[in-house]
């Protein structure tokens, strides 16, 4: 190969790499833009598009339509006229503050279900166990009971009045305003209804249930102060034998 011959394809070769780089640089590019804007649309099975609520334009569109500011369009649960969907971050920001806030809502577990009512597993009582040696026969232990209970769920909603100044003032976060009043009222209501709720279109108290000096399915244990509304002598061993009465798992 002769020195003209080597510096011709060495040339081709510097050509044609540039050209790769400049065709990986643009792919790379259009690629970083798909991944870094967010969709603000959602592709139909029938190729028609339903614009997402997180957006922008959504939100002060859910502003607008607080304060009358022209009719606005958006997915609604039901047929209601007036009716408007809140974008799904001021939901999720009502639900966080209730979760930062209410504190039986932190013990409570939480489940995602799509009907009005969950069945649930529980163990009526453990199972039993005995000591033995190596030559004494193992005879059948009580396996325990299983128990299945339904949980009917109850809708908690608010339908707050906004006043016609605040509405009309651009400068207060009517969004803001929602989810601060919203969660302090829905804050009072569950915590009521956790601990003595009557079950009528609500969730029902657990200090409404039976209790007894024992614990058994469907019945809670009461540890006795030794005295009516207050404390006895021995008000502290009460105490300890509170603390003591808990699974370890409560």
């Amino acid at each position: 190969m002769t020195t003209e011959t080597l510096k011709t394809e060495l040339t081709r070769l510097e050509k044609g790499f540039e050209s790769f780089q400049e065709n990986h640089a643009t792919r790379l590019s259009m690629l970083e833009k798909k991944m870094g804007a967010r969709p603000a649309s959602v592709m139909l099975e029938d190729g028609g598009t339903v614009a997402t609520r997180d957006t922008p334009t959504a939100r002060k569109a859910f502003a607008n339509f607080l304060r009358g500011a022209g009719a606005v369009k958006s997915l609604t649960a039901g047929d209601a006229p007036g009716s408007y969907l809140l974008p799904s971050v001021v939901q999720e920001r009502i639900e966080r503050a209730l979760d930062a806030s209410e504190t039986f809502r932190q013990i409570a577990r939480h489940m995602t279900i799509s009907s009005g009512s969950v069945e649930v597993i529980i163990d009526r009582d453990l199972p039993s166990v005995g000591w033995t040696s190596e030559v004494v026969e193992r005879t059948e232990t009580d396996p325990g009971q299983l128990a299945r209970i339904k949980i009917d769920l109850h809708e908690l909603y608010a339908k707050p009045k906004i006043t016609q100044k605040i509405l009309d003032d651009a400068a207060i976060n009517v969004e803001d305003w929602i989810v601060d009043k919203v969660s302090q009222k829905m804050k009072q209501i569950e915590e009521q209804a956790f601990i003595v709720g009557d079950g009528d279109g609500k969730p029902r108290g657990f200090l409404t249930y039976e209790t007894g000096e024992t614990s058994r399915f469907g019945r809670l244990q009461h540890i006795k102060t030794g005295e009516d509304g207050g404390f006895g002598e021995q008000g502290t061993d009460a105490l300890f034998n509170l603390v003591d009465s808990l699974k370890q798992n409560t």
